[in-house]
């Protein structure tokens, strides 16, 4: 059942729906039905509006949401020829290799018809979200969808994803103590230190790269992927458990130098 965010205040209903967005936001990384459901709920949130206008002051980003302009699909064969090292290359056997879909993200009739600036918004994310996995180099799962995030939500506060990491901190708060030297896991749930580590390479990431919502990422699919960081001015997590590079670094050919990867230290 969807919720909207507007009533929240509302004395009688605050409570209630405040336990509903969280139940959601914790369930995200397991179920990507309730990420869409989240993100549709907080369409007409403050927080959301002041994301909007965040992006709107970036030339790029405006231009995209004042013409609504759709995400170009790639069949997996158009990926798969492309060349050898490429974004569009890597990116499919990434895909393909962690059996997910390169055609997950909801169409515009699932966000409303693009009505509000803030459906496009919700739109483009999760249209484009796999991509900043791949430049980034976090793990498409658990362990690395918390840095992915931590890009979006230090370049523009993006609501949904925020609010994922609050719950995400809290609920491992509730689940287990604080352990500084400690696992990455402790009760099958990430640490806190974990997520405050892995959440802090990525805002750092946003912090020194380009924005990302407004980067035409189709154009960019041709090129190798060190041409593609180098433009974006990223430097990628290559180590550790939240890094797609430590899982399949054998078998893809990227010419990453280890001493940017070793710039942030392996962590397990």
């Amino acid at each position: 059942m969807r919720i909207d965010y507007d009533n929240l205040a509302a004395d009688g209903q605050r409570l209630e729906k405040l336990l509903h967005f969280a139940q959601l936001s914790e369930r995200c990384d397991s179920n990507v039905e309730d990420t869409f459901l989240l993100a549709n709920s907080l369409r007409n949130s403050k927080q959301m509006q002041a994301c909007v206008e965040r992006l709107k002051r970036e030339p790029r980003a405006s231009e995209l949401i004042q013409f609504k302009s759709l995400v170009p699909r790639r069949h997996p064969d158009e990926l798969a020829a492309f060349e050898q090292g490429t974004l569009g290359q890597i990116y499919y056997e990434i895909i393909k290799r962690e059996a997910l879909s390169y055609d997950y993200a909801p169409s515009p009739e699932y966000f409303n018809n693009l009505e509000l600036d803030a459906d496009y918004v919700n739109y483009v994310v999760f249209s484009t979200h796999d991509f900043y996995h791949i430049v980034s180099g976090f793990a498409l799962d658990i362990f690395g969808e918390v840095g992915a995030r931590s890009l979006l939500v230090a370049q523009c506060g993006y609501p949904p994803m925020a609010l994922t990491d609050v719950v995400n901190l809290l609920s491992s708060w509730l689940s287990n103590d604080i352990c500084p030297s400690g696992s990455t896991e402790v009760d099958g749930h990430l640490s806190q230190v974990y997520l405050l580590e892995v959440m802090a390479l990525g805002i750092r990431m946003a912090k020194g790269c380009v924005p990302l919502f407004g980067v035409d990422w189709d154009a960019l699919l041709p090129l190798p992927l060190d041409t593609v960081r180098q433009r974006l001015n990223i430097i990628p997590v290559t180590e550790g458990r939240y890094s797609w590079h430590s899982q399949h670094t054998c078998s893809l050919s990227t010419n990453v130098a280890n001493d940017q990867g070793n710039s942030h230290p392996s962590r397990s």
